[in-house]
């Protein structure tokens, strides 16, 4: 069953030092429940926090959607995504080592497509995953 609606960050809060640490959104391909996930996963001392709201319109029908998950290393730089006549792109989660050097922003540019960019190259492990509605 797709999910209802969709479900975007709000907010984060701590410090990633690991490749295998993460928050992430996620709706298990067997999905009983339709309901979204909301995990993260600390390896060392400290606390990463993770809030995140749902949001369906009347208007906006997610359920027919296609949902793909891209995920954006700090090595890569830059993605293109998808076009803004075709789907929409958020942030489905962040991992690895950051620290307050890095950054990773999902925006429309003026070509029409959605972009994914940023990270720094100290920290290569360093990444996001953005989901495409489709």
């Amino acid at each position: 069953m797709p999910p209802k609606g969709t479900a975007i960050f709000s907010g984060f809060a701590g410090f990633f030092q690991g490749s295998s640490e993460e928050s992430r959104l996620f709706c298990p391909a067997k999905n009983r429940d339709s309901l979204w996930r909301l995990r993260s996963k600390k390896n060392n001392e400290g606390d990463v926090s993770a809030r995140c709201v749902t949001y369906s319109h009347p208007s906006v029908d997610f359920s027919d959607a296609q949902i793909s998950t891209v995920e954006l290393r700090a090595r890569d730089k830059r993605v293109r995504l998808v076009h803004k006549d075709e789907g929409i792109a958020i942030i489905g989660g962040v991992g690895g080592h950051l620290g307050t050097d890095e950054h990773f922003e999902v925006s429309l540019k003026d070509d029409g497509y959605w972009w994914a960019e940023g990270g720094q190259p100290d920290h290569p492990e360093a990444r996001i995953y953005v989901h495409q509605y489709q």
